[in-house]
């Protein structure tokens, strides 16, 4: 079962090279912060990442502070033609410190419910686990992001927090 395993990461992972490659080429899509104001798109890609327009790594988003007062909605779409079976993305938004403990609960969670979270200590909240083609919205309630707390954002399917993750600050 571990071989049939290894050779089933190997194999994605050679699939995503491919399609990432070949996307690469295609129109830009916004960057995360271009949907709205207080709107935020985030891209999910085969080569297991979070990228802006560029189809560079997304390690940050900047959301202007006026928007704590307001809803704030983020979309993530997967970019890639991938299954979610095979390389699903969800965007967890959430507490940075508790960041670990988050992932874990995700992964404790498993595929039934899309690698989700079941706490809501320092979860704001966490679209669906989608696979390519398909996108998912939250939207974070206005006051929930408090002064003095980092957040973050994270993908929790199996592997990818320790690459599919960032930062979110507030610009005055």
């Amino acid at each position: 079962m571990i071989k049939l395993s290894l050779i089933s990461l190997a194999l994605v992972t050679t699939v995503s090279g491919s399609v990432f490659a070949a996307g690469k080429a295609k129109d830009a899509k916004p960057a995360a912060g271009k949907a709205g104001e207080c709107s935020f798109e985030v891209d999910g890609t085969d080569a297991m990442k979070f990228v802006d327009a560029k189809g560079a790594d997304l390690k940050e988003i900047s959301i202007p502070e006026k928007c704590r007062k307001q809803d704030i909605t983020f979309t993530l779409k997967h970019v890639g033609k991938l299954p979610k079976e095979a390389m699903g993305h969800n965007l967890v938004i959430h507490d940075l410190s508790k960041q670990q403990a988050i992932v874990a609960d995700g992964m404790k969670a498993g595929p039934a419910v899309g690698y989700a979270p079941a706490t809501k200590d320092g979860v704001l909240g966490h679209t669906d686990t989608i696979g390519g083609g398909a996108e998912s919205k939250i939207v974070i309630a206005k006051g929930s992001f408090k002064d003095g707390t980092n957040y973050g954002f994270v993908c929790t399917f199996p592997g990818h927090s320790a690459i599919m993750n960032g930062k979110i600050t507030f610009a005055k």
